[in-house]
Order: structure tokens, then C-alpha cells, then sequence
């Protein structure tokens, strides 16, 4: 009898082990596919320190550093300033800014290729075996804007960006803020915004054909505003990235001690 009770709990165990089991692949499985295709990246607070964040909504995942392409920063007269970071295991923490006005971050998520079963994977798609649908290169980029004094401004070296009309961090919750699209320096004609990327990724809007949309300030703190947009290479050399999946984040914090 007490042979059988352990011999039944062991086959529990198992049970329970392939169920976890399961459940984790699953959850990765949906993951990966909303990393190929929504997740944006921003700047904000991690205990009390500024982090490159990489997420959708409520999401905040762990990622290579390596795939951080560049911290910029700028001063009022657009002078870039040094901007120092720190890297940890699996994220990027900004450590000083004193000098920024303005930040940018670059990101390269990488190859992402679908197979069969429609999962989504962080490989060329010549690494899948027996792939689905094209291969795609995913590119993140966002802007934060740190003094009320910078003059908004369209910004060298930004596959996507959101170009806000005005200076956000003079503005307060519930205002207007008219923004434009730029994809490649031009405008993103009816690229998907999304007014409020961390607490309301349900809520979308699409821009005119100048690339343009009015959204409301939707916090009184952080705010991350975001906008994708999936296209045709134009580079035909890479035949692992037929797609290029961009999506940019104009980021502000209306809670800053120094606003």
C-alpha cells in the first residue's frame, strides 16, 4: 500500500512536471510572437534608476545587451553629450544624463522567422527549418525627452520616429499633442499609434497621410506613446530579412523634479 501511495505521487509529480513544462513553452510561444511583431522599447524608472526597457504594456522582458545599438544624447543646440551606461546581465541602465536635454536609444531585436506551426523564432529564417512566410528584421528605436527647453525637432539616424509638435514636458494630463511619424525621414502615411504603449495597448489610432495624429496625454507620470509599422526591405541583399518590423516610443515623464 505505501509502495503504490508513492509510486501514485511520483506519477503526479510528473504529471505536474510535463504540465509546468508545457505551460512554459506555451507562455514562451506567445511571447516570441509579441516580441516579433509589438513589443517597443522606452526609458524608464527601475529602482530609482533609468532603464532601457523592452516590453508591451504591462510586459518587461529580459534581453541581450548586446542587441543596444546606441545611447545618444543631446543637448538644446542638438550637440550630442556623453551619456553614460552601465550594462547588467540582461538589461541597460543609463546611469548619468546630467548633460542630456534629450536621449535616443537604438535597438536590433534581430531575426525573428515563423515556423510551421506558427510559432515565432529569434533566428534567421534560414536557421528554421522548414520556415513560414518570410523572414523579418525587427528594429526598435525610442526618444525621451528630459528638459522643457528642447525645441522638438526631427533626429538623424532614426529608422522610426515620433516627432511631437511641441515640447511634451510643458504639457500636463489630458492635453492634446499633435505628433508625426517619420519612417526613413519621411512621413509614415496611416502607421498604427498607439496613445498610451504601457497602459492601454488595446487603444489605436491610425495617422493621416502626413503621418500625423493628435493623442491625448494620457498620465500625469511617465507617459510612452508608440507607433509600428512593418514594410518590404528595400535592401534586397539579406534574404533572411525580406520584412523590416520598426516601432518607435516618444517618451516623457511629467513627474520629473526638474519640470
Amino acid at each position: 500500500m505505501f509502495e503504490a501511495s508513492n509510486y501514485q505521487s511520483r506519477t503526479e509529480v510528473l504529471k505536474l512536471k510535463r504540465f509546468l513544462r508545457y505551460m512554459a513553452l506555451a507562455a514562451m510561444t506567445v511571447s516570441f510572437t509579441a516580441q516579433a511583431n509589438a513589443h517597443g522599447i522606452w526609458v524608464g524608472e527601475q529602482q530609482s534608476k533609468l532603464t532601457i526597457i523592452l516590453g508591451e504594456g504591462a510586459a518587461n522582458d529580459a534581453y541581450s545587451t548586446q542587441k543596444v545599438v546606441s545611447v545618444e544624447g543631446f543637448d538644446p543646440q542638438m550637440k550630442p553629450v556623453k551619456v553614460q551606461t552601465r550594462m547588467a546581465e540582461d538589461h541597460v541602465v543609463i546611469t548619468d544624463t546630467k548633460d542630456a536635454s534629450l536621449i535616443t536609444v537604438k535597438f536590433d531585436h534581430g531575426y525573428w522567422a515563423q515556423s510551421q506551426d506558427g510559432k515565432w523564432h529569434n533566428e534567421k529564417r534560414s536557421q528554421i527549418k522548414d520556415p513560414k512566410g518570410p523572414g523579418m528584421r525587427a528594429l526598435k528605436f525610442t526618444t525621451m525627452y528630459l528638459d522643457p527647453k528642447f525645441s522638438p525637432r526631427q533626429l538623424p539616424d532614426m529608422g522610426l520616429q515620433l516627432v511631437p509638435s511641441v515640447n511634451p514636458l510643458n504639457l500636463k494630463k489630458g492635453d492634446h499633442l499633435t505628433i508625426q511619424a517619420l519612417l526613413n525621414g519621411k512621413p509614415a502615411k496611416g502607421i498604427t499609434i498607439y496613445p498610451d504603449f504601457i497602459a492601454d495597448m488595446g487603444q489605436e489610432i491610425k495617422a493621416d497621410s502626413q503621418g500625423q495624429a493628435t493623442v491625448v496625454v494620457p498620465s500625469a507620470g511617465l507617459n510612452v506613446i508608440g507607433c509600428k509599422v512593418t514594410i518590404d526591405n528595400p535592401s534586397k541583399g539579406d534574404p533572411d530579412a525580406e520584412k523590416i518590423n520598426y516601432f518607435a516610443t516618444l517618451t516623457f515623464n511629467l513627474q520629473e523634479e526638474d519640470h
